[in-house]
């Protein structure tokens, strides 16, 4: 089953609601891949990691390593940064991306055809 890993920052408006700005998307096809790919934007993202910052450094990276099968969020990171994470059927993948290009897409070409967009 696919997944989509989505990155935002979030920038408060006010105590109850916050302005979401998508900054990356990205699809792969194992939960393996998203755990990788979340952990890896988490260690881009932590640049202080003196004895202070370390333990939330790891905190961070092993909550995107133990995401559960339907996916997560981790965040925000020093930077801002929100990671989701989420589970996608792939003909909704699939469908998604032939709304996207405006050419019909099969499921075993989601993926790849996705990241291309």
């Amino acid at each position: 089953m696919p997944y989509i890993i989505e990155t935002s920052t979030h920038e408060p408006l006010n105590e109850h609601m916050a302005l979401k700005t998508p900054t990356g998307s990205v699809a792969v096809a194992t939960l393996d891949e998203a755990r990788e790919a979340a952990a890896a934007t988490v260690n881009a993202a932590w640049t202080d990691r003196d004895d202070a910052g370390i333990r939330p450094h790891y905190r961070m990276r092993n909550r995107a390593l133990n995401l559960p099968g339907e996916g997560g969020t981790v965040g925000p990171l020093p930077d801002g940064t929100v990671i989701e994470v989420r589970k996608i059927n792939g003909y909704t993948l699939a469908g998604e991306v032939a709304n996207a290009t405006g050419e019909p897409c099969r499921v075993f070409d989601a993926v790849s055809r996705y990241n291309a967009r």
